[in-house]
């Protein structure tokens, strides 16, 4: 995969992998991540015009990362990709939303008797298996993103 997105770079097309993993103001988490990529940047001497055209959007899309001189990950300052309405949204009122997806979320595993562990984060909510290995069938996950979507 590492050749795969090289070459995407390379052909002027802009990268961006989302993932759940929340690591704010933790690039060097995101850096292990993507480890391969970077080191065969760095091997190649990848110019900033190409690894620039590289993001990591982690954290439920709460975190926008890039590589940086070094080839190493930076964390990209809020105000420089947030619009204008995400800076408006005053904390109240996305503790209120939290608060209201996660009793949903709650409620939708408990009718679904999924044994499943509840996080929450500074602006998401999720659950995951309490048994590691254990898989949750995709048209359930499916039911319960859809429950919650519809708040």
């Amino acid at each position: 995969i590492v050749e795969a997105l090289l070459q995407l770079l390379h052909s002027g097309i802009f990268v961006a992998v989302v993932t759940a993993a929340g690591y704010p103001g933790k690039p060097d988490r995101y850096a292990a991540r993507f480890k391969g990529l970077l080191q065969k940047m760095k091997e190649r001497q990848t110019s900033k015009e190409v690894y620039e055209r590289f993001y990591c959007v982690g954290g439920e899309c709460n975190y926008l990362f890039r590589i940086k001189e070094g080839y190493t990950m930076e964390q990209v300052p809020l105000e420089q990709w947030q619009s204008e309405l995400m800076r408006s949204w005053r904390t109240e009122d996305i503790d209120r939303l939290l608060t209201l997806a996660d009793e949903n979320l709650r409620a939708a595993c408990a009718r679904h008797r999924l044994d499943v562990q509840f996080l929450r984060k500074e602006r998401a909510v999720g659950c995951y298996p309490t048994q590691a290995g254990v898989r949750i069938a995709y048209e359930t996950l499916e039911d319960v993103a859809l429950t919650l979507q519809d708040l």
